[in-house]
């Protein structure tokens, strides 16, 4: 979709975008309702926003960003009622997919959740870290206990769909 299409749609992006982020087991912030327009008036062609109609009617979408040789998944948003039947999520995975292979990148980041339904397509898990300090000197001396608190433990099965 172009800027046009995702200033059109704005609402109903955000709502799609809101259903899916509420429900998410662990989440520090939620997006303003203009966020993918903004997005897209910085980035351009480097951010892509594909959106899934039925008769004319947003029911999903998802956003990637081209980062060099690595694609990057960005947030995405679909119509609950819908998902399951048309297996929208992991036919956005496909489509991901099928956009890095045809456009030759060489790497895929698929963000942290959701981990076995991305392992079922192939994914592979990478131990990531970062850096979080607290202006609060005793809040900060126990953030590592506090962040361990914060984030649920996910439990998930590992799959691979290769021989």
């Amino acid at each position: 979709m172009n800027l046009k299409d995702i200033i059109a749609n704005e609402d109903i992006i955000h709502e799609l975008y809101f259903h899916v982020a509420k429900n998410a087991p662990f989440n520090t912030f939620f997006l303003p309702k203009n966020h993918f327009r903004v997005f897209k008036e910085q980035l351009h062609d480097k951010f892509l926003f594909y959106g899934y109609f039925i008769n004319d009617k947003l029911i999903g979408f998802n956003t990637l960003i081209k980062n060099g040789k690595v694609l990057d998944t960005y947030f995405l948003g679909y119509d609950e009622a819908l998902q399951k039947e048309k297996m929208l999520y992991l036919n956005m995975l496909y489509d991901m997919i099928a956009y890095a292979i045809k456009k030759d990148f060489k790497e895929i980041v698929f963000a942290r959740t959701a981990l076995e339904i991305k392992s079922s397509v192939g994914a592979k898990p990478i131990e990531t870290f970062g850096f979080i300090e607290h202006s609060n000197a005793l809040i900060n001396s126990n953030m590592s206990k506090l962040f361990n608190y914060l984030e649920p433990k996910t439990i998930w099965n590992n799959r691979n769909p290769f021989k």
